[in-house]
């Protein structure tokens, strides 16, 4: 069986007598061209092909995940609904995500986004930050229908097949928007003329204010490019209402205008922002929305206000009364949160203003969408959340809105443009796979679609290969607003090929022609990949440095792959890993610099008989560096990922450190603090538990024995100025919660902050300061930084038995990378760093793969060895987890210009086909490289 469409919903609700039901659905689809079928959630959960042996992965939603895993590949399912609310009878509980916006938020995206799990960490928080399981990419186009009986379900598609049915220019070509009053400086109409218009940049007072525009965004579309360039489909762009004052172009009318203009059919596309909670949207309590509003040709509705989509805070809310109060007024589909919705105090920089552009631009921009037949709301809800994969860790705002931002509707209603052309037919979608095997039959399917307003003729449809028709087919009579399938078939020799299916009708110049053609590139043979490279910015010279990349086998068959690692192209290391076909192998892969300068690190990969290599390797620039001390880098910032401002600085002035996570390892103990040079403690954005007792008491005996610490924060001195440790250990006085000001002058002739003056915000910083701490130095310290026209400071420095610097806003904000690196490397020159540092240990070799097979024990051996120079022993221990591997000796002692020849033995049985990793961690008294991870890896 092969399905296009699922529906999901419980059995209470799977039969049910209405003027419309799911039979009705199904039959809507099959007509469109989609096969469809309805599948029970109860027959989910009895189907044990979806058990899991752990509870956190056999619950009903992981349950669900599982089936919509095989109907993606058994199925070739594209669309998924789900048809039930989060509580009651019919109630379909849906994955609830977590970030550092907001916890527990309900999504979808753990149902359309089918790799990885969402919980690498195993803990009880999903998709949260630092979790490595997040799948940011969607195999599945998904929407939600919240009902609780059919009388729901009916009133609903009887509002979501008249939008369906209607060729009404007049109705079709209203577009709307709401601006609420939002509070901010960046107004509502600032926040949808964002969304409406055409634009490269944020818009708002203070478009900068939180960091320039992303070049990868590049120009997004709008409705007046649309409008410029569809001369007779243009949109109604005159219902702009908002609370605010008025933009240009915007009638100052609020609620009020906005309600006449729905009660008048004025509005068939809205798009709105506005204060709201789970009964309210655009301004508008679900009671007022029932009683006051009577619309008679239904809407389409994206509100990124806060929690209109929350289902579980309220069962019969404004997203009950938007789909289901009516079988005529209100709404056929929302985009809606169920957690909050983003705004910006000065800017349109957000993550709900953004997602809503995205949504806007890939309808309008016919390159990305391929024209108005994939106006599917579920394709166009799944893009804004693909393409926002780059702002996953912007911030928990910005997790947040690719988690909780879902799609209240049918995921293949297609909206439409507000004219049907007279003539337009295209290809909808084509079905071939761009990896084969040679010589093997290859089909090659395509979806027609007669988008126009006239059945045709003899429409002649072409296959080609590398410019050639090899086939065609004529369709002799095709039905307007109709799909038809066509199918070709090719046996193609080793190679590569470029691949299209043509659409035309000859005698007939169509209205649109840019959807007439789809290509792909195919490649017939084996296909390898470096698809990722992810090198450590700065690396120390005789140190171990880490490379992550990705192998992708996009070929048809399983490959043995030759991974090379070079460095300035001098051949580092050569190993060989399984991948099966079309699969990826994430692989580490260690190196030890043997020189300061520019490194170009390069991961290469190589299979017999590859008939295509431009993608065969990724390079990226390493600088590497003489270290000048040994710092212990605690991330005490709750899961934000600040920590790389950190990294960044101190490697860019010399000094190496080790990453120690507050969160998942504990507070250090004094003891281990003193073993580096100096500390550097970070809270982020945290008002609430900034410095604990615990960390109190280790920071405390921790200088009392002549500790070197720099910590930095925000709200660390609202969160502790009553605890003596602030005046007594840090020598701070606070002043004020926040200054409001965000540049500082360095303190003339302090050796930190003389002759600099440093902005905390835009630029490449954090931007992440809205608390920056007003302080003042006490008990013999000294200022280091002054918050411009103010008589606050903002950094001091102690020095005594120890020495202390303490920042009173978030070093992460510093706005350039210059200007961090400057201050790291001042900070870390007066406690005392500047000696250069060579790591004593060194290993050979540093990296193990093996292809072997099963049933077999595989012994090889490495040398840990401790350098001719070195001023003292090296002492070693080895650990690791896996229960296959031995090694010996585990621990040991090694005088200066000697090494230990370490003896592995691997035993196979029990492995399964394909890749088993581990890593052996070695423990060492190298102040430089006290703790190092060895990749190994068996295929």
């Amino acid at each position: 069986d092969n399905y296009d469409y699922v529906i999901i919903t419980r059995q209470s609700l799977a039969n049910f007598q209405a003027t419309y039901n799911w039979s009705d659905l199904i039959a809507r689809k099959q007509a469109e061209g989609l096969s469809a079928t309805l599948v029970t959630v109860e027959a989910i959960e009895a189907c044990s092909d979806y058990w899991n042996s752990t509870p956190m992965f056999n619950d009903t939603a992981a349950k669900i995940r599982e089936f919509c895993r095989d109907a993606y590949t058994d199925w070739g399912t594209q669309y998924i609904l789900i048809g039930g609310d989060d509580d009651g009878p019919a109630s379909i509980p849906r994955r609830e995500m977590d970030s550092s916006g907001e916890g527990n938020v309900d999504s979808d995206l753990y149902w359309s986004n089918l790799d990885k799990t969402f919980n690498d960490d195993g803990d009880t928080d999903w998709g949260e930050e630092g979790d490595t399981g997040f799948d940011l990419y969607s195999e599945l186009f998904i929407g939600s229908i919240p009902c609780d009986e059919g009388q729901d379900v009916s009133n609903w598609l009887t509002k979501s097949f008249y939008y369906a049915d209607s060729w009404e220019q007049d109705y079709l070509e209203n577009l709307a928007s709401y601006g609420g009053n939002t509070g901010w400086s960046c107004e509502g109409d600032d926040f949808m003329d964002f969304t409406l218009w055409g634009t490269d940049n944020w818009l708002g007072p203070n478009p900068g204010s939180d960091g320039p525009w992303p070049s990868w965004l590049g120009f997004l579309y709008g409705f007046d490019i649309w409008n410029a360039t569809n001369p007779g489909m243009e949109f109604n762009t005159t219902q702009l209402h908002t609370a605010e004052p008025p933009n240009p172009g915007w009638m100052g009318d609020g609620t009020t205008g906005m309600k006449n203009a729905i009660n008048n059919d004025l509005c068939t596309l809205i798009f709105a922002v506005a204060h709201a909670n789970a009964h309210m949207s655009m301004d508008v309590y679900d009671t007022t929305w029932e009683s006051d509003y009577h619309n008679t040709k239904p809407f389409f509705v994206h509100d990124y206000g806060c929690h209109c989509g929350d289902m579980d805070a309220a069962d019969d809310g404004v997203l009950h009364s938007m789909l289901f109060h009516s079988d005529t007024e209100l709404a056929f589909a929302c985009v809606y949160n169920t957690g909050y919705g983003w705004g910006n105090w000065y800017s349109t920089n957000s993550s709900s203003a953004l997602q809503q552009k995205l949504f806007v631009d890939y309808m309008l921009n016919t390159s990305k969408s391929g024209g108005t037949m994939n106006w599917q709301l579920g394709r166009i809800q799944a893009y804004t959340k693909d393409a926002m994969a780059p702002t996953i860790n912007w911030g928990g705002s910005w997790r947040e809105i690719i988690q909780c931002c879902l799609l209240f509707g049918d995921p293949a209603q297609l909206l439409k443009p507000p004219l049907l052309p007279e003539h337009n037919v295209g290809i909808r979608d084509l079905d071939l796979y761009d990896h084969v095997n040679p010589n093997e039959l290859v089909y090659v399917n395509a979806t027609i679609i007669n988008n126009g307003a006239n059945n045709e003729t003899n429409v002649i449809v072409s296959f080609r290969v590398n410019g050639t028709e090899l086939d065609n087919i004529t369709i002799p009579f095709f039905e307007k607003l109709t799909t038809q399938q066509v199918s070709f078939t090719w046996t193609p020799s080793k190679g590569w090929y470029n691949v299209v299916v043509n659409v035309s009708i000859p005698g007939v110049v169509e209205n649109i022609t840019y959807d007439n053609e789809r290509g792909k590139t195919v490649v017939a043979g084996p296909d390898v990949a470096v698809s990722s490279i992810n090198a450590q910015q700065y690396a120390i010279v005789g140190g171990t440095a880490k490379v992550d990349a990705t192998i992708s086998n996009l070929g048809a068959s399983d490959e043995i792959v030759t991974v090379y690692l070079k460095v300035n192209e001098t051949l580092i290391d050569e190993v060989e890993v399984f991948v099966p076909a079309m699969s990826s192998q994430p692989i580490t892969l260690l190196w030890s610099p043997w020189y300061e300068g520019t490194c170009n690190v390069k991961v290469e990969a190589e299979v017999t008989g590859e008939v295509f290599t431009g993608n065969n390797f990724k390079a990226q620039d390493v600088s590497t560096i003489t270290t000048q001390g040994f710092v212990l880098l605690v991330d005490d910032d709750k899961g934000y990922n600040y920590e790389t401002y950190f990294e960044d600085a101190l490697m860019a002035s010399g000094y190496m450190y080790e990453y120690w996570n507050r969160d998942s390892q504990g507070c250090p103990s004094p003891s281990y603090m003193a073993s580096h040079m100096a500390v550097v403690w970070f809270t982020g954005d945290d008002s609430t538990t900034t410095l604990t007792s615990e960390d109190i008491s280790a920071l405390s005996t921790y200088l009392d024995n002549g500790g070197k610490l720099f910590v930095t924060g925000e709200d660390i001195g609202y969160d502790i100025h009553n605890d003596p440790f602030y005046t007594n250990y840090l020598h701070a006085v606070y002043g004020v919660d926040d200054t409001n000001i965000y540049y500082l002058d360095g303190v003339i002739g302090d050796p930190i902050g003389d002759n600099l003056t440093i902005c905390i915000q835009g630029g490449d910083g954090a931007n992440n300061q809205n608390w920056q701490s007003g302080i003042y130095p006490t008990g013999g310290a000294y200022s280091v930084f002054q918050y411009q026209s103010s008589s606050y400071y903002g950094g001091i420095r102690y020095e005594g038995i120890y020495k202390v610097v303490y920042f009173g806003f978030g070093f992460e904000a510093i706005n350039n990378m210059a200007d961090r690196a400057t201050v790291m490397g001042r900070i870390m020159n007066w406690f005392g760093g500047g000696t250069t540092n060579f790591s004593e240990i060194y290993i050979n070799p540093l990296n193990f793969y093996y292809v072997t097979w099963q049933n077999f024990t595989l012994n090889d051996s490495f040398i840990i060895g401790n350098d001719v120079n070195a001023s003292t022993d090296l002492t070693f221990q080895i650990t690791y987890t896996a229960d296959w591997l031995s090694i010996f000796p585990s621990n040991g002692s090694i005088s200066p210009g000697n090494e230990v020849n370490v003896s592995i033995s691997i035993d196979t049985s029990n492995l399964t086909t394909g890749v088993t990793s581990t890593f052996i961690t070695l423990t060492t008294n190298d102040p430089d490289e006290s703790f190092i991870q060895i990749p190994l890896y068996i295929s």
